[in-house]
């Protein structure tokens, strides 16, 4: 029998799975924004990627499904004469989404990789590829162990960063709310970076206390916010200017022995941690639909994320952008419905007040996934 999450490692893999791309990427959009419109944003984003947790924490409760998001789907959702194209487009999409977000990790570890040791960039992609390999092979307590090591090493290292930026500050920010068409962009990019559906199956199905399950989700989403606006603060005020992959700008800036090593570990880690839970997810996926292997599933989806990685012509930007737009269009039309349904139809007990006071809830969220997928479409500027 497989072991089971402990909360700190329960806490450490939501907040991994999100400190991925998109705290590299982040810097830079938030330095074109004024500092008033980011923090509005980032507020914004973190309420919204709260809620969408919890939401899906109230469906794994409320359901007989033990398994992946498709299955608890089908259990509030997919069902009736349709339910067989739903179920095969939903699992298309939720694929297309889980690769575009594995071969971002190793498009964005291997740029910092290329850049700190002048290797090519294939090398680089197939190194990082290496690395996420062993963890893998001792099944989710394996990498809810590989998260906290992970997650502590990032810590560290972001917060040394953050020391040594305040003694060396190059930068600073528009005390402005800047362009509501930038802030609505930044917005959507954070969303992205918070967003830990994944992780929040798979804490809900392997957390020794099934009861602890939105506490720490909760945990893991304040510590991811907590070091992306730690990272963020630091990147602007020691780079001029900020680059789009922030450390790169940090190690040229930051007049300190050993920079490039703890940037190279923070990158390596970042990537891993969030490839390690989203790589997870998509094997449990594809284990329950086609009853195949986990080290057999993983390879199914985390080799032809190597090949997109290494073969198509996206930008890390490119990735961010595309793959937040699809993810908010899945929630838009899966989550929200499916948690209306629960409320209304599987929880007689919580009493009609409390349905109603739920579904009225659900509004603003369901407006702001709408905004977000919006959003992943403006220009930051």
């Amino acid at each position: 029998m497989e072991k089971k999450l402990s909360r700190i490692e329960a806490v450490t893999l939501v907040a991994g799975s999100g400190i991925g791309t998109g705290i590299l990427a982040l810097p830079a959009a938030v330095s074109r924004i004024g500092l008033f419109g980011a923090i509005a944003a980032y507020a914004a984003a973190f309420l919204l990627a709260a809620a969408l947790s919890l939401m899906i924490v109230f469906l794994k409760k409320r359901s007989f499904h033990r398994g992946d998001l498709t299955g608890v789907l089908e259990e509030h959702l997919f069902f009736g004469k349709a339910a067989p194209v739903l179920r095969a487009v939903f699992f298309i999409l939720l694929s297309v989404i889980l690769l575009e977000n594995l071969a971002a990790y190793i498009l964005a570890a291997a740029d910092v990789v290329t850049e700190l040791f002048f290797l090519p960039a294939p090398v680089s992609k197939l190194i990082f590829f290496a690395l996420s390999l062993p963890v893998t092979f001792f099944g989710m307590k394996g990498v809810g162990v590989g998260e906290k090591i992970s997650v502590a090493v990032i810590a560290a290292v972001v917060l040394l960063l953050s020391v040594c930026s305040f003694f060396h500050v190059k930068s600073g920010f528009h005390y402005v709310f800047g362009s509501f068409t930038g802030a609505s962009a930044l917005y959507g990019l954070f969303l992205f970076a918070f967003s830990a559906i994944f992780a929040v199956t798979e804490v809900c199905d392997h957390i020794e206390k099934p009861e602890d399950a939105g506490k720490a989700v909760i945990g893991g989403l304040v510590l991811n916010a907590l070091l992306t606006a730690l990272f963020c603060v630091a990147a602007i005020l020691s780079s001029d200017p900020v680059t789009p992959v922030a450390v790169l700008g940090m190690v040229r800036d930051l007049p300190l022995p050993g920079v490039g090593i703890m940037a190279s570990f923070f990158v390596l880690f970042s990537m891993l941690s969030s490839f390690w839970c989203s790589a997870a997810a998509a094997a449990d996926m594809l284990s329950a639909r086609f009853r195949m292997g986990r080290k057999t599933a993983w390879c199914a989806v985390s080799v032809p994320a190597l090949l997109a990685a290494l073969f198509l012509p996206l930008s890390l930007i490119g990735f961010l952008q595309v793959g937040s737009g699809a993810l908010f269009i899945i929630l838009l039309l899966t989550v929200l419905p499916a948690f209306l349904h629960a409320v209304f139809r599987s929880s007689p007990a919580l009493g009609k007040k409390r349905r109603v006071l739920a579904a009225a809830a659900a509004c603003p969220v369901f407006l702001g996934v709408i905004y977000g997928a919006v959003s992943s479409f403006f220009p930051l500027s």
